[in-house]
């Protein structure tokens, strides 16, 4: 018995280091351009390219890019562009006079508004949308049994080597998982 367990292993060992000629590649043995074309484009260097260009094709004139050599000059100070403002519009006025128009009361019920207003557009550029878990759906019963139940029978299932019972009850779970989970696809 000694022997021949020995025996086994020695021929799973040579055959495990033995070399796989089905996986082997052999790359001087292909050749990949036999059936393509050999393109005879005649190849010019870098340099007689932009003699062409600089010659024929472009001049300063026609192209659509245009560069003086005033442009070209770079500046190290650190001076900052200076910002524009403009001139309050006819609108701006027009929303001053009425604010100014109006009562102590209607200015705080506006202020008011406009807090509130300019939190939900915080909250909408956040990126929430009223996300929040009070306003969001609370997941459908009959999914909710489905997913339930599917993971009992897969749980059960692990356990069908140990005795033919689990198995049983693992069927009858994926069984009834899958009822429900018709219902809730009926329902959509």
């Amino acid at each position: 018995m000694k022997n021949v367990f020995l025996l086994l292993v020695g021929v799973l060992l040579l055959a495990a280091c033995s070399t796989p000629k089905k996986y082997s590649y052999h790359f001087d043995h292909y050749n990949y351009n036999i059936g393509k074309k050999k393109t005879s484009a005649p190849r010019t260097s870098l340099a007689d390219n932009r003699e062409e260009i600089t010659d024929n094709s472009m001049r300063v004139e026609d192209s659509p890019i245009q560069v003086t050599s005033e442009d070209l000059v770079a500046s190290v100070e650190k001076t900052a562009p200076l910002p524009v403002k403009s001139a309050p519009t006819a609108e701006k006025n027009a929303v001053a006079k009425k604010y100014s128009a109006m009562s102590k009361s209607e200015k705080k019920e506006f202020r008011k508004s406009l807090i509130k207003e300019i939190k939900n557009l915080k909250k909408i550029k956040k990126g929430d949308n009223n996300t929040s878990p009070n306003n969001t759906k609370v997941m459908d019963y009959n999914l909710k049994m489905a997913i339930i139940f599917g993971a009992v029978a897969l749980t059960l299932s692990f356990f069908g080597g140990v005795n033919s019972i689990f198995w049983v009850l693992s069927v009858v779970s994926l069984v009834i998982g899958v009822v429900f989970f018709i219902k809730w696809i009926a329902e959509q």
